[in-house]
């Protein structure tokens, strides 16, 4: 099966509070409606029979579902679409201290944040979660307090989630014979491909692939993996859902 994926368009980073839950911006609306459209146009061709579109519940992603599925209508190409919690981006938790942060000490407080928890993850510990005091350096000092316990979702957490709404994808897709689109963030569409080489190689545990990097990947570029059997998959809905789904 082949499994398409696309981040979401640009979307306003003037505001910072932990849950990132922004709006395109008005050129980020022209970029998807650009891309869209060209997608659409291929899409018309490698996907005979039809679209199924899962996007994230945030804004930015539901924004650039939309448009999306105007330019898939105005094609004529069947698709469905659905919105899914589980393909939210990484959480980080509940921010304190805002008052009085310039937006630059807050993106600051954010890179630090980010700079520990991919340490930790490339180190393999994936159960690290976000915001976790780091008592290593005086370097993170000020972030230690900048993010309340219990803190935001560890890799582990992130990667069970994820997976749960990516399972869950392929059953609805396999039924309706439609190619999956999922509309998501960078670090969900991470976990997915980390998804689909584990569940590729016959495991059910996912691991971190480091020669997945996201860096690199622009906004509304859209991405084509292969998934070898996807009724091996679906055997993953029979372990139940693992990790925190409290965010």
């Amino acid at each position: 099966m082949d499994v398409l994926l696309m981040r979401h368009g640009y979307d306003d980073h003037g505001y910072i509070d932990g849950l990132n839950d922004t709006s395109l911006t008005a050129d980020g609306i022209e970029i998807v409606r650009s891309a869209s459209e060209r997608y659409a146009k291929e899409l018309g061709v490698s996907c005979e029979t039809g679209v199924a579109l899962r996007t994230s519940s945030k804004r930015r992603a539901i924004e650039t579902a939309e448009i999306m599925s105007e330019e898939l209508h105005r094609h004529r190409i069947e698709h469905t679409a659905s919105i899914d919690p589980s393909l939210r981006e990484l959480c980080q938790g509940d921010m304190v201290g805002l008052e009085g942060k310039r937006h630059a000490e807050r993106v600051r407080m954010l890179e630090l944040g980010w700079e520990i928890f991919e340490r930790e993850r490339t180190n393999g510990n994936d159960d690290y979660r976000y915001g976790a005091p780091d008592l290593s350096s005086r370097r993170y000092r000020e972030f230690n307090t900048f993010i309340a316990p219990p803190y935001g979702e560890s890799q582990n957490e992130l990667s069970a989630r994820v997976e749960t709404g990516f399972v869950d994808s392929i059953a609805h897709a396999l039924s309706s014979e439609q190619t999956p689109l999922f509309i998501a963030h960078r670090g969900t569409i991470r976990e997915i491909l980390n998804i689909v080489i584990a569940h590729n190689g016959g495991r059910y545990d996912v691991k971190q692939n480091e020669h997945i990097e996201m860096a690199g990947w622009k906004y509304c570029e859209m991405f084509k993996t292969t998934l070898n059997d996807a009724n091996f998959s679906l055997g993953a809905l029979t372990r139940g859902v693992r990790g925190r789904q409290s965010f």
